[in-house]
């Protein structure tokens, strides 16, 4: 399956971006260290994160199911079984952990149990309201789910690909004007608007990749010269006035060029397929559900050893980022072990 081609890119790709997002949670506390250099990243990595989990998601489902839907060879248990077995195990545990670090630390006292359980149920962000987990970077899985519902469905009614093209598009314009217009109401808060719009991009672009080669190179060399007055005139005039909506901006220039770029060059994807490079990169979504616990866990210790003044700012990230690499080793090796299991049932249930 051509996913397969793509995944091992992918998997590489998402690990900057999952740093981006840890320093963007966690850069205040140590003191921003060395903010002439990581400033761009302190500011913008949890935005570039997300979009960049949404698009990766929607292109990889395009490519992996999109077929396979329409042609009615899977089903909607299967397919969010497999979804939800790959991340949901990950998401319980880590939302567990910090939920326990918070009570046991006499945080949250009007944080009621039914919103706790709630999150725990992905009945979160985007849906009926907008309760953020105990693990709150999490909150995008829930997201990421009803995208998984729509594209679904989606899949399953249109059966030419210019009708699923034509789909796609509506629905990332009705993403585009929720994230400006939100509804308040379920599943039409902003928040489900950028999920959309970032998810269904992907799903856009990954049709690219059955277009003709002109037609690639002339979005290529679009996306790249929209990104290059972007960075000319932000040099200018300072970021956030020329960007504007930078959501906007990085899902309709940057990340284009990156899916667009990385996929076509061969050297590029040789790299990513090496078992090395592959081995430290799959750590990247345990070290992102895993990085506001350890770092709660941290700053609980620091704060009862005083050891967080007796070192400098980047000594401070150092230890956390160790410790950090290390609970995601334990957690990858742990997870590993479990999937087997599952995988019993995975087969059980594809089997029905």
């Amino acid at each position: 399956m051509q996913s397969k081609k793509y995944f091992p890119m992918i998997t590489v790709l998402r690990l900057p971006f999952i740093i981006g997002i840890i320093l963007f949670h966690t850069h205040a506390y140590f003191g921003d260290p060395c903010s002439s250099l990581l400033g761009s990243v302190y500011r913008q990595g949890g935005s570039l994160g997300n979009i960049f989990f949404y698009m990766s998601s929607g292109f990889l489902m395009s490519l992996h199911y999109r077929n396979r839907i329409a042609e009615q060879k899977i089903s909607l248990s299967s397919f969010l079984l497999n979804r939800l077995l790959s991340i949901y195990p990950l998401f319980f545990v880590s939302n567990l952990v910090q939920l326990c670090l918070i009570y046991s630390s006499g945080g949250l006292p009007d944080w009621p149990l039914s919103k706790s359980f709630l999150s725990m149920l992905l009945v979160s962000e985007g849906w009926v309201s907008s309760i953020e987990p105990p693990n709150f970077p999490t909150w995008f899985i829930s997201l990421l789910v009803l995208c998984y519902l729509l594209f679904f469905i989606i899949c399953h009614f249109t059966k030419t690909r210019n009708s699923y093209r034509i789909v796609i598009i509506l629905l990332i314009l009705w993403g585009y004007y929720l994230r400006g217009n939100p509804l308040n109401f379920p599943f039409c808060y902003a928040v489900t608007g950028s999920a959309e719009m970032y998810f269904f991009e992907g799903c856009l672009i990954s049709e690219l990749l059955f277009s003709s080669k002109e037609v690639r190179k002339v979005y290529s060399v679009f996306s790249f010269t929209c990104f290059f007055i972007l960075i000319l005139f932000s040099l200018i005039n300072g970021f956030t006035a020329a960007a504007g909506d930078t959501g906007l901006i990085y899902s309709v220039t940057l990340m284009p060029c990156i899916f667009i770029i990385a996929s076509r060059d061969n050297l590029f994807t040789a790299i990513c397929s090496k078992r090395v490079l592959l081995s430290i990169c799959s750590l990247s979504m345990h070290l992102f559900f895993w990085h506001i616990p350890v770092f709660t866990l941290m700053k609980r210790i620091q704060e009862k050893t005083n050891i967080h003044h007796t070192l400098s700012g980047w000594q401070n990230m150092l230890l956390y980022l160790a410790a950090l690499i290390a609970a995601s080793v334990i957690s990858k090796v742990v997870s590993a072990l479990i999937s087997k299991k599952c995988q019993k049932v995975k087969t059980l249930v594809n089997s029905f």
